[in-house]
């Protein structure tokens, strides 16, 4: 009886009961193998696993998996370039101003280069940091063609200032520095202020055909008011602080009557309300 007891109360491995059932299970699912060509693929999948399983936990406690990553990825990349995914014409569509060679250089992409390699998202943002670029989309062309399409930034005038001479947008800012020559038929800002405010006296005078089409070079002073400059008649007109439209009119309404703009002036003075002052040419000041 007290052996029997003894039996009853004999300590027992935790692990073995977990054993025996795996065992069991292994032994079921052979068996079932060996009747159904389901349960034999099951098997062997679930056989793969394990040792997928065993070989990546083996790899990676030995430090090898970022080598045999690289060596996937070099056989990859050799075979998918040996069928032709490489990189074989880029094309640059855009309005003409970039110099191509300026853009591949940026691009940083070349003839040759694995298809796959190419950062796109990386490229676009290189080229759209060239000075003429206002939008850039880079993509791929199945399979061996990268395709960089630009819009580029809108050409709105001249600004000189400090005796430098650049090429503005229609926001004022500075796309590159150019010669005034290259640029001879766009409006002329000068002076600190210009960019800025240079749409607005554009504007204002287009109501204005007849004067317009006369000066094309502005001169911001102080920042407070502008002087329209006819550069081939060496004629000057000295504009209001503030609203300019007043002035303007009257201008027009005065070229009409007398015909200022076409005789032989210096200065028109239009700053005071109400009031115009005009300076003859004096041939001895030539």
């Amino acid at each position: 009886m007290a052996e029997k007891e003894r039996a009853s109360y004999q300590r027992v491995s935790p692990i073995k009961p977990n054993l025996r059932g795996v065992g069991n299970w292994s032994r079921a699912q052979i068996r079932a193998a060996g009747y159904s060509r389901k349960a034999m693929l099951r098997l062997i999948g679930f056989v793969a696993l394990i040792m997928m399983g065993l070989v990546y936990i083996a790899l990676w406690m030995g430090g090898l998996l970022p080598v045999v990553k690289t060596n996937i990825n070099n056989f990859s990349q050799t075979r998918l370039m040996a069928a032709g995914f490489v990189v074989k014409d880029i094309d640059v569509v855009g309005e003409g101003r970039l110099r191509e060679r300026d853009v591949r250089r940026a691009l940083g992409i070349y003839e040759g280069q694995y298809f796959f390699q190419a950062d796109l998202i990386a490229a676009q943002n290189r080229v759209k940091n060239l000075n003429w670029v206002e939008n850039v989309v880079v993509r791929r062309l199945w399979p061996n063609r990268i395709v960089v399409e630009i819009i580029e930034r809108d050409v709105f005038a001249l600004w000189q200032n400090e005796g430098q001479m650049s090429v503005i947008d229609s926001n004022g800012a500075i796309i590159e520095s150019v010669a005034i020559s290259d640029y001879a038929d766009l409006p002329h800002f000068i002076g600190a202020g210009a960019p800025v405010h240079g749409g607005n006296i554009l504007k204002s005078l287009s109501a204005y055909p007849e004067i317009s089409k006369r000066f094309k070079t502005f001169r911001r002073v102080g920042d407070r008011r502008w002087d329209m400059i006819d550069m081939s008649a060496h004629m000057t007109v000295k504009l209001p602080e503030g609203d300019i439209a007043p002035a303007l009119k009257t201008l027009s309404a005065y070229h009409r009557q007398t015909r200022w703009l076409d005789r032989d002036i210096d200065i028109i003075d239009l700053r005071v309300t109400g009031r115009i002052s005009v300076r003859p040419h004096d041939p001895q000041q030539s």
